[in-house]
């Protein structure tokens, strides 16, 4: 039934884009032409993807381009708004945006021939129930205690450094202060407090892996109830709603959906469930953001477009704009890189409270800057995305290397996931989950480096909650966490 709707979908975006060549061949609306076209060519690719599961990568890379081509297409093409201009168009003309469009089929037969060389090389790993990768699972009732004690305590140290080095703590008691970007500046430069809000993120890693114990395992033993998991949450939310960071919330109950489906199956009413908590929260966050605005600035956008407006007018995940901004950019405005880019990340790890003279390391702010026309004390990034910043680095030729590279990852983390004992494993199941996003969303969005150290922290921090959860104070014959049977 749900592959019948699909097609149907995918044939009515063909009709609708068969009718824009004949009724109007302006050229705003050639942009929208291909974007029909490309998303109906969405929609094809998901009817014959086999296991399109909630925790499966491609995913996760189809609704990148759904939104990211298909949407934003049609939003250029006929939305005829100043904030449009101003996110996405920059007063270029929507053919230029057009010729970007047609480079995207190219480079997903890179990225299907990069998925399809991995498959067969990985195919052993799925049948195989061991191999080298195995983890020795043995997360223990006294260990899980003490992982919740050290983790909410070192998060709860890191919330209180970064609300003390703000000074926000009496906004917070204001309605227009309670979520809002905030900036340290430092010497002239945005100080990010990466450590504290690493810190602060580890509350996550606790809402997960009382999730999965709750779901997959025996949670009455583990003390793990419907309690303590809102509890968990809402803690996972405080901190990014405090900084407004809508994705790491959207993140954060996209993560809850797929360690939901690993262990069950989904039923309708658990999805509007997660559907009606994604708009709420997006809503309240965009509403709050809105308080700070001037009034010139405010733009209301009614009916249902407005629901899902703070979803697509944004730069987030894949975006057609800032692709064909910097293709039509590098090298004439803006030269080549050479892969110095990645280099940054080796003085990442330095906080700018340390070294003021630190150069920033996101990519964003030169892409903001120097191919936006951006000045740099507005402190504003706009992270290239995979396609852009190999693009910006080597050219075409970094495309064609880093699409294919990135599918055959893909494929190598999927056999990760459909390995007959993957659901046993509470410590793959953590560490795959917490760098699926990263791996998906933030690498085909933001940047490499970006992706890289998000999912470097997301690393370490499941080791370090999977060894303290194994830790049973020497006590022999203490039991370990068994599988549940579903309920």
């Amino acid at each position: 039934m749900t592959r019948s709707i699909l097609f149907l979908f995918a044939a009515g975006l063909l009709v609708l884009a068969l009718l824009e060549i004949l009724w109007s061949p302006a050229e705003a609306q050639s942009l929208a032409v291909i974007g029909y076209i490309f998303g109906a060519f969405t929609l094809l690719l998901i009817l014959t993807t086999e296991e399109l599961t909630f925790y499966n990568p491609i995913t996760y890379l189809l609704v990148n381009l759904f939104v990211g081509i298909f949407a934003r297409s049609l939003i250029i093409a006929y939305i005829d708004d100043p904030r449009i201009d101003v996110l996405f168009t920059r007063g270029k003309e929507a053919i230029e945006f057009t010729e970007v469009v047609v480079w995207l089929f190219p480079m997903l037969v890179l990225f299907i021939g990069g998925y399809a060389t991995a498959t067969g090389r990985f195919k052993r790993i799925e049948e195989s129930p061991e191999s080298t990768m195995d983890i020795p699972m043995k997360w223990t009732k006294p260990g899980y205690i003490l992982f919740q004690i050290v983790f909410l305590g070192i998060a709860a140290l890191g919330t209180f450094s970064y609300i003390n080095k703000m000074g926000i703590a009496d906004s917070l008691l204001s309605l227009e202060g309670l979520s809002t970007k905030r900036h340290l500046m430092i010497e002239g430069r945005s100080a990010a407090l990466g450590y504290e809000r690493w810190a602060s993120s580890l509350t996550s890693v606790v809402y997960y892996a009382s999730l999965i114990l709750y779901l997959g395992f025996e949670r009455k033993e583990y003390g793990v109830s419907r309690g303590k998991l809102a509890f968990y949450f809402f803690l996972a939310v405080f901190f990014p709603f405090v900084t407004s960071s809508r994705s790491t919330v959207l993140f954060t109950i996209i993560n809850s959906v797929i360690i939901y489906s690993i262990f069950r199956k989904i039923q309708l009413r658990h999805l509007l469930v997660y559907v009606g908590s994604v708009l709420f929260f997006f809503q309240i966050m965009t509403e709050l953001r809105k308080m700070r605005l001037d009034r010139e600035s405010k733009r209301e956008v009614e009916g249902l477009y407005g629901i899902v407006a703070p979803f697509l007018e944004n730069r987030n995940l894949f975006d057609l704009s800032k692709t064909a901004h910097i293709f039509n950019s590098v090298p004439e405005k803006m030269p080549y890189m050479y892969g110095s880019s990645f280099m940054n990340i080796l003085y990442a790890p330095i906080p700018r409270t340390m070294w003021k003279e630190k150069p920033d390391i996101q990519i964003g702010l030169v892409v903001a800057s120097d191919i936006y026309d951006i000045p740099r004390a507005h402190q504003t990034a706009i992270p290239p995305g995979l396609m852009g910043e190999m693009y910006m680095n080597f050219g075409v030729l970094g495309i064609i290397f880093g699409v294919f590279l990135y599918g055959y990852s893909m494929r190598w983390a999927w056999s990760l996931a459909k390995r007959p004992n993957f659901k046993q494993k509470p410590m793959v199941v953590l560490l795959y989950v917490m760098i699926l996003l990263p791996g998906t969303f933030y690498l085909l969005g933001a940047s490499i480096q970006q992706a890289s150290i998000r999912m470097l922290q997301f690393f370490f921090a499941a080791y370090a909650a999977h060894y303290l959860m194994k830790f049973n104070f020497g006590i022999p014959n203490r039991k370990v966490i068994k599988l549940r049977k579903e309920d």
